[in-house]
């Protein structure tokens, strides 16, 4: 008979804690330490309403947007170049392709009021090859968008993308997370901006390894390479939304390295990709803004073939404020007209 007492208090107790924890949950700023640092639309929206006002320029993209795009080194050249001060926020998220970026569109951006005065989405190679993302869909896309689709449950990526999802907002990541994609005050503050890449990504990566990058890329992530098919529709479904929605959109060709040009199968590819882009653009009246093979960055400002290091984040994001963020929220219908002059 004295054990049901002291059940009965053990359960009590373990009901006083789920309940401590569901309140404790529901306070903002708790809520943000466990903000799902992952690639889905999820953790861009829990990004989104986690800042503290709708950000003046929101990135987007694959992990050249990640790594290459520093909101802290934009908002910084913004107030050095025009003197303003404005808010910049990263979405971008790694292995995001065309598909992934249209739901971050139609599932974050077109659903936040107001929007941004500027969005910024890289467009990459892999991105828009149909071949890297047959059988491999980005991570939490397929789980999020059709958790109860037979075909996300037939491959291994979509089911372990629906579990990802689902424990996404109840666990901290490795605590990398913490000081790769942001600090404790600001997500505390609701500050966060989530500038990864160039506080970690120094120097050069090690030769063999390049090597085996490069192997991947050319028997992987580029092979068959083909930008004008499903993946290319989804980037020309995501520009007809924008330009629908009055969604101010700069399409931003990242740079990557001579070596990275000749990873290509065929010579004629990788011009094949830009010119697919500058068409995408200019049938919707969308800048494109190409700095694939920049003479700006030197092999010096890059960590591997396709990534910049930190002094290559500062240098590209310098650039990137200067020809795209201060015209362009200057005067936004000048900035265009000057593109199309172009």
């Amino acid at each position: 008979m004295a054990e049901m007492p002291r059940r009965r208090r053990s359960v009590l107790v373990v009901l006083g804690l789920l309940l401590l924890a569901e309140g404790l949950s529901r306070l903002g700023a708790v809520q943000r330490l466990f903000d799902p640092a992952d690639g889905s639309t999820e953790a861009a929206r829990w990004r989104y309403a986690y800042a503290q006002a709708t950000p003046t320029v929101l990135v987007m993209g694959d992990s050249r947007a990640v790594i290459d795009l520093s909101p802290t080194e934009i908002r910084n050249s913004v107030q050095a170049q025009a003197g303003g001060d404005i808010s910049v926020l990263s979405i971008a998220s790694y292995g995001s392709s065309a598909e992934h970026a249209y739901l971050m569109l139609t599932e974050v951006v077109l659903k936040s009021v107001p929007s941004p005065e500027l969005v910024l989405l890289n467009v990459s190679d892999v991105a828009l090859n149909d071949r890297t993302w047959i059988g491999t869909p980005p991570l939490n896309l397929r789980g999020l968008s059709r958790p109860l689709a037979p075909e996300t449950w037939r491959s291994a990526p979509g089911r372990a993308a629906v579990l990802e999802t689902l424990s996404g907002l109840v666990r901290l990541r490795h605590r990398s997370r913490l000081t790769v994609e942001g600090r404790w005050p600001n997500y505390i503050r609701g500050s966060e901006t989530y500038d990864c890449g160039g506080s970690v990504w120094h120097d050069k990566m090690r030769p063999e390894a390049l090597q085996q990058q490069f192997s991947k890329s050319r028997d992987e992530y580029l092979v068959d390479f083909c930008p004008d098919g499903v993946q290319g529709d989804y980037l020309l479904r995501l520009l007809r939304q924008a330009r629908a929605a009055g969604v101010h959109l700069v399409l931003v060709i990242t740079p990557v390295t001579e070596q990275y040009l000749s990873a290509f199968p065929a010579p004629g590819d990788a011009q094949r990709f830009v010119d697919f882009v500058h068409a995408a653009g200019a049938a919707h009246g969308v800048p494109v803004l190409d700095y694939y093979r920049t003479a700006e960055l030197e092999d010096e400002h890059y960590f591997d073939l396709h990534h910049t290091n930190a002094e290559g984040t500062a240098l590209f994001s310098r650039l990137v404020t200067r020809d795209i963020v201060v015209p362009a929220l200057a005067d936004w219908q000048d900035f265009c007209s000057q593109y199309a002059a172009r």
